[in-house]
């Protein structure tokens, strides 16, 4: 676009010379030709010429410059398409791999395994419980029984530090289908205790299920299903 206009105002200024030289041709400045003495006439004619010889080396100027321009616009339309050529004879594999190099990574916390993603999560508790009678329990307090019975350890306080309320949890999620969409979760904590777990000599205590369900989604159906334990 920028090529064509420079050119069509190339054409203009080069018309409006060579009208400008036509019509000092057609011009005569004095009396009337009849009322002009030879003399006159003469210095006339002189001026005229000495006017066109002016315009003409004008135009010569200006056919120079507008010269130069053109070759300088057909050189810059070489190049534009010389680039142009090499940008499409790139292939395109070439072409996706440095866009893919110029696009910075997004940063993702979800792992993918054969088409399923998996997302991790959780947390670690570090707390503390203190009692003024000792009920024998960790962080978790039993409510099943009376402390003020005849029991040595209800007359002595209990402070309790534990991390046994840390938890950790993995969905899973993949697509079969473009209408299909299933999920898997689940949830554990380590508040399950058996007979024998205790702190003092080994912290043997369970993981405790919390939450394990599954869900499958049919976009086209619009229907959503569950299935497991949840809250």
């Amino acid at each position: 676009m920028y090529v064509t206009k420079s050119r069509r105002a190339i054409t203009g200024v080069a018309a409006t010379l060579v009208l400008g030289v036509c019509q000092v041709g057609f011009t005569q400045d004095g009396p009337p030709e009849k009322d002009r003495t030879p003399a006159e006439t003469e210095e006339q004619v002189k001026a005229l010429r000495e006017r066109l010889e002016t315009l003409q080396r004008r135009l010569d100027t200006q056919i120079e410059e507008l010269q130069r321009t053109r070759a300088a616009l057909d050189a810059a339309e070489a190049q534009a398409a010389a680039s142009k050529a090499a940008v499409d004879a790139i292939p395109p594999k070439l072409k996706s791999a440095g866009e893919a190099a110029r696009t910075p990574p997004t940063e993702s916390d979800k792992l993918h395994y054969k088409g399923v993603t998996i997302t991790l999560g959780g947390f670690l508790a570090a707390e503390a419980v203190h009692r003024s009678l000792d009920t024998g329990n960790d962080i978790a307090t039993s409510y099943n029984g009376s402390y003020y019975r005849n029991n040595p350890l209800s007359h002595v306080a209990q402070t309790v530090f534990s991390a046994r309320q840390s938890s950790f949890s993995a969905l899973l999620q993949a697509d079969p289908g473009k209408q299909t969409h299933l999920a898997l979760f689940g949830q554990f904590d380590l508040q399950g205790a058996a007979q024998s777990a205790a702190p003092t000599d080994s912290n043997s205590y369970s993981p405790r299920l919390m939450q394990a369900y599954g869900t499958a989604d049919w976009d086209d159906l619009r229907l959503h299903l569950l299935a497991g334990q949840a809250w």
